[in-house]
């Protein structure tokens, strides 16, 4: 082996012998300060994963409540997404008394602490319920719509109430008077279709855990969907 090629063997070796304890020394800090933190990152968590953190004791359901609401305090309206019309001002209280339930049962129904948000045509009782309209400003429905009561009564809160078309009128935009324009999270310059799109943007910008409502109908989820890969698509 000449000199030159001498140097360059031991080079690749130091590089490699260099990067492996680099690589080892880095895993064990990351491990480290994840061992040490008691915060829960929400972002992208599914129902199980949130469950098993409370139930392992790395955050309790009003912390988890407390990070979606500050998600929606930093993302919302300070970038003119617009998708929440008002969040739920019992949804913290709600959460603490989930928490005494885990605790004094150590049982946990299907959606414990799933926080959700609701469509604003559906009613809830004690929260403002408009269907998007500046007529209905103020309504607060003594008692929640049959598919809110049914997901409460399994564990879940009402984190909000999401805009909507008004009177669920369009399929083709979110414009409401009650709360403005909602805008499509990936590109503020588009539109997330409708009568849905403040339910659709909220869970694509604030990271929901998926308790969306399903579209009212199939054809207006055929609409979303064509609506999407006609007007959305770079390529078309």
């Amino acid at each position: 082996m000449t000199l030159k090629k001498q140097f360059y063997f031991s080079a690749l070796i130091f590089i490699v012998f260099a990067s492996s304890i680099f690589y080892s020394c880095t895993h064990k800090i990351q491990k480290s300060n994840v061992a040490g933190s008691h915060s829960f990152n929400v972002v992208e968590a599914s129902i199980k994963d949130i469950q098993t953190g409370i139930k392992e004791g790395k955050c309790s359901c009003k912390e988890i409540v407390s990070s979606y609401l500050k998600r929606i305090e930093s993302y919302d309206q300070s970038t003119k997404l617009n998708s929440i019309i008002l969040t739920n001002p019992d949804a913290l209280k709600k959460a603490g008394a989930l928490d005494k339930e885990w605790h004094k049962t150590k049982k946990m129904r299907p959606l414990f602490c799933v926080p959700f948000i609701v469509k604003d045509n559906y009613n809830t009782e004690g929260l403002q319920t408009t269907a998007g309209s500046l007529a209905m400003k103020g309504f607060i429905p003594a008692k929640d719509a049959t598919m809110v009561k049914k997901i409460k009564d399994a564990g879940a809160i009402v984190l909000a109430k999401s805009n909507m078309a008004e009177w669920a009128f369009s399929p083709m935009v979110t414009i409401s008077s009650i709360a403005g324009e909602t805008l499509n999270p990936y590109n503020l310059q588009h539109v997330p279709a409708g009568s849905s799109g403040g339910t659709a943007a909220a869970v694509a910008a604030l990271v929901w855990l998926g308790l969306a409502q399903i579209p009212e109908t199939l054809s207006e989820g055929l609409l979303h969907i064509i609506h999407w890969l006609v007007l959305e698509q770079p390529w078309v």
